[in-house]
């Protein structure tokens, strides 16, 4: 079948193999979203009243078995896909609300050297607060402001290929536990008491959990995550020249 040459992980995933099998003979295409990932709908030929979609990392490299596939739905067959329009500037609402980081040379220069499309804001404080600009494409990049009352405070650069455990690695260590049809929905890499971390979004069904991972081989005392409401969450490992997930936080 082509849809299994070109995705491999489409015959993988056990509920899109049951899909086909059940039936038949079918149609398929792919759908934009953005530069890393892409939708994967499959409609039967006959009169089913269903189709399969599933959201697909392109990054990811199928035919070296990494993880692709986020999440896989069912819907009804006239139902259209949840492709959202395009905004031409991802950054303008953040812009709006630090108007710094739009004024900063070292910000800018990363956008414009590595065009991130993923951002995330965060609360490091009272008036303290944590961006991170992602780059998805190729080797995963961040640069990240520390901002204090919206004055930019520090700005860091962290890539993949400067650590000891690379993204493929972190997604392969926090889906050793999970489910078949588990797939990873975004990955971050984030600073706590100045120690690297992944942080993988691991979606199983309707459930998101998050994986926290070091990213530099040390023996220092992972920080405290939040409890978990996972049974056997929270546990911290590590050892010299090993590497292993840390905790798990289901939100």
């Amino acid at each position: 079948m082509i849809l299994y040459g070109i995705h491999p992980n489409a015959q993988r995933n056990e509920t899109i193999r049951t899909f086909i099998e059940e039936h038949g003979k079918i149609e398929w295409g792919e759908h934009g979203r953005n530069r890393t990932h892409r939708y994967v709908c499959i409609v039967p030929v006959n009169a089913s009243e269903k189709k399969l979609f599933y959201l697909n990392n392109q990054t990811a490299s199928e035919h070296d078995q990494e993880p692709s596939i986020v999440f896989v739905r069912i819907i009804d067959r006239d139902e259209p896909l949840p492709i959202p329009t395009p905004d031409r500037d991802p950054f303008r609402g953040l812009y709006q609300k630090y108007p710094a980081l739009k004024e900063d040379e070292d910000v800018q220069t990363y956008i414009e050297d590595h065009s991130p499309e993923r951002y995330k804001e965060e609360s490091t404080g009272t008036s303290q607060t944590r961006v991170y600009f992602i780059d998805e494409v190729g080797i995963f990049s961040e640069y990240i402001v520390d901002l204090d009352d919206g004055n930019i405070v520090s700005g860091r650069y962290l890539s993949e290929d400067q650590l000891a455990v690379n993204r493929s690695e972190a997604i392969e260590q926090a889906l050793g536990r999970q489910p078949e049809d588990a797939g990873v929905a975004c990955a971050l890499l984030m600073i706590r008491d100045d120690d690297v971390y992944w942080e993988i979004a691991v979606l199983e069904g309707p459930m998101m959990e998050y994986a926290l991972i070091p990213a530099e081989k040390t023996t220092s005392t992972p920080p405290p995550t939040t409890e978990s409401s996972c049974s056997g969450a929270g546990l911290a490992l590590g050892g010299i020249g090993v590497v292993l997930v840390l905790s798990w936080t289901r939100r």
